[in-house]
């Protein structure tokens, strides 16, 4: 690698550095207890082991033999169990300055200091985090372009020197057409073949790519001009578009290797088929030809795409026909490794309610006994039976609780999941958050196409789950 090589990671991994906090000067106690009180009980402590203190309270060698002599001495005599909360003035302990009172507190700790602080009472902490992600919101991805998404960014506390990766990425599909001769009605476009690939890039080079599986492989739209219609002389022309919220493209098993201070950059390259559908054949055109259709219209998606901004369906001058509905599921970026770490971020922070959701479940961790023994398992809804699913149903698993830090929810059709030497289970499965935080939880599609019985189990620990049958 050369020294430009070198120095433009550098300068791209300090474009995410966050600096520390400026100096903050605070206090070594705690707030509870006073410097006041713990001068006092450090004092009384001192005299106590001092040999050459001659308080009240401690006799010298001399002393002691005296009262031993004395014919009035009782050995018999109980002393005072509560002598240590009398005060006592320290010019009997030959301390010089101001006489004041000394008692000894046994409520006071002796070190009530902050810990994991420096010399200058700063507190330290380490930075732990192994990697961190930053995102383009609403990126427009036109076909045969290279189009940036993501970058990820290795911290020094990574202790793998490579991961595997995972990537889900809300996207909708855009299909437009100006200036269209309104002799195409009835004209049906179909954008085929979609193939959406990764291509993760260390500097300008590739690191490594990887097709996504996209939440529909086409995209299918009728013209229909009924409104906004321009007529110049003989000549009607209209402007039509199509839009539709498609759900995720996954990205599974990406390797990237995790030396400390690399930042990849994540592209998307579209690909896409556009032809008209052959009942096309059957509109006679007067003024267009279809050649000039395929070459007027425009067809990308939208990564990383936010509710706020992107309507679920709009339809202008025509009517999408494929897909035949639009996902409800939110709009969330996520991103795991194969350690099991999670981030995510809620795109449409706005609104966190999960629409068309058919059961949500309540999940919690605690000690007891399922099919594979005694120790943390899951509860759903408090129980640890088989849960029955329907197909068609889509099943929010609520991870709010704090019981489920550290415990990721995932599915396996084999028992115990990877720990069983199976595999998870990722088709139409949504991570969002940070299990045992706000707003986490991990939500599955049950279609026709879904293997059962699944399984659940924790991503991190083994024997916590439990079934999924019909």
């Amino acid at each position: 690698m050369s020294a430009e090589e070198i120095c433009k990671q550098r300068k791209l991994f300090m474009n995410f550095n966050v600096p520390g906090s400026r100096l903050t000067v605070s206090c070594p106690y705690d707030g509870k207890i006073t410097q006041e009180q713990l001068n006092m009980r450090r004092k009384v402590e001192i005299l106590k082991y001092n040999k050459n203190a001659s308080t009240s309270g401690r006799l010298t060698q001399k002393q002691q033999f005296a009262k031993l002599s004395s014919p009035n001495y009782n050995a018999n005599r109980v002393s005072c169990t509560q002598d240590k909360f009398r005060p006592v003035l320290t010019t009997s302990s030959g301390i010089p300055g101001p006489p004041i009172f000394l008692f000894e507190d046994p409520n006071v700790p002796l070190y009530k200091y902050a810990t994991n602080t420096n010399a200058g009472a700063i507190t330290l902490k380490e930075d732990d985090t192994q990697w961190i992600v930053s995102i383009e919101i609403d990126v427009t991805n036109l076909e045969n372009i290279e189009t940036l998404f993501t970058r990820l960014i290795i911290k020094k506390a990574i202790d793998q020197a490579a991961l595997t990766y995972n990537v889900q990425v809300p996207v909708s599909y855009h299909l437009s057409g100006n200036n269209i001769f309104t002799d195409t009605s009835g004209t049906i476009i179909n954008v085929s073949n979609i193939t959406s690939t990764l291509q993760m890039k260390y500097n300008d080079g590739i690191a490594n790519s990887i097709v996504g599986t996209v939440p529909s492989n086409e995209f299918k739209v009728l013209l229909r001009p009924e409104q906004n219609i321009t007529t110049v002389g003989n000549d009607s022309t209209y402007n039509f578009s199509a839009s539709i919220f498609a759900g995720y493209i996954d990205y599974n098993k990406l390797l990237v290797y995790t030396s400390p201070g690399n930042v990849y950059t994540f592209n998307n390259l579209l690909v896409t088929t556009k032809k008209l559908d052959l009942r096309t054949n059957a509109v006679e055109y007067t003024k267009t030809s279809q050649t000039n259709i395929l070459n007027e219209i425009v067809f990308n998606i939208k990564l990383n795409a936010n509710a706020n901004t992107t309507f679920l369906k709009t339809e202008e001058n025509c009517i999408i026909t494929s897909p035949t509905s639009h996902s409800s599921l939110p709009h969330v970026y996520s991103i795991s490794d194969s350690t099991g770490l999670i981030n995510s971020e809620i795109l449409n922070k706005s609104s966190i309610n999960v629409p068309n959701v058919s059961v949500s479940n309540l999940v919690r961790v605690a000690n007891g006994t399922n099919y594979f023994g005694a120790g943390n398992i899951f509860y759903i809804n408090d129980s640890i039976s088989d849960m029955s699913v329907v197909r068609g149903f889509t099943y929010l698993f609520n991870q709010s609780d704090t019981t489920n830090s550290g415990h990721v929810l995932a599915f396996s059709t084999t028992p115990n999941g990877t720990h069983g030497g199976g595999t998870e289970y990722v088709n139409n499965v949504l991570y969002v958050g940070t299990p045992g935080e706000e707003y986490s939880y991990t939500l599955i599609k049950i279609d026709e196409w879904t293997t059962l019985p699944l399984y659940i189990y924790c991503k991190n620990h083994p024997n916590m789950g439990l079934p999924l049958v019909l």
